[in-house]
């Protein structure tokens, strides 16, 4: 019975993941409810935080910490969980009901998630990636950065396609961060005139620099 909750457990993270793309927030006791809730009790909440734990100290799945409008102070930890590897974040996604544009959203977030979690203390901030919501207007923005390298404040959104986020363009105007990247999976690059926005393709997330405040 123990061994069986894991399966439940990747559903559960599939399901949570969904409901982001879908503007509702998530916290980690949510995923706890939808195994408990699936199963009548069958699993206890005690059984599940064992389960949950040993599969972080497994590396199969990490987790992401949530910064309140981008402060670097402010940051509530273990708020989402993402999947370390992206072909087990796609079958699991796909298996839970979402759409071809939900899954490729999906997964290219949890691409650059792998990215960013592997320059953790190197020249991030954090003990995991953040992302941030903004209470002025109510957003999301996918990641928050806050550079080891010039101290200054990254908001990046990730997009599978061409699109452009409106949350990270209001925080860039009312201060609350310093640069924007937008990874995009359709774009050839680019950046504008003032050099505080830039477009990269998706596929290079691992070459983003953030030392754009000593150039």
């Amino acid at each position: 019975m123990e061994t069986d909750i894991f399966e439940k457990l990747f559903h559960g993270i599939a399901v949570t993941l969904i409901r982001e793309k879908q503007g509702a927030g998530d916290l980690v006791e949510d995923l706890s409810k939808i195994v408990y809730k699936q199963e009548s009790g069958r699993f206890t909440k005690k059984m599940i935080n064992h389960a949950i734990s040993w599969l972080r100290s497994s590396h199969i799945i990490g987790y992401a910490s949530k910064s309140i409008d981008c402060d670097y102070l402010n940051i509530k930890e273990n708020d989402r969980f993402y999947f370390l590897d992206v072909g087990i974040a796609h079958y699991f996604v796909a298996r839970a009901g979402a759409d071809e544009a939900t899954i490729s959203g999906i997964v290219a977030e949890n691409f650059v998630y792998l990215s960013l979690l592997r320059r953790i203390s190197q020249d991030i901030a954090g003990n995991a990636p953040w992302f941030a919501t903004y209470g002025k207007i109510k957003g999301e923005l996918d990641f928050f950065v806050r550079s080891l390298v010039d101290y200054n404040n990254y908001g990046i959104e990730v997009k599978a396609g061409s699109n452009s986020g409106k949350t990270v363009s209001r925080l860039l105007q009312d201060g609350k961060i310093d640069y924007v990247y937008y990874l995009k999976g359709d774009t050839q690059g680019g950046r504008t005139e003032d050099k505080k926005t830039q477009t990269v393709p998706l596929y290079l997330a691992d070459r983003i620099t953030f030392n754009l405040g000593k150039e």
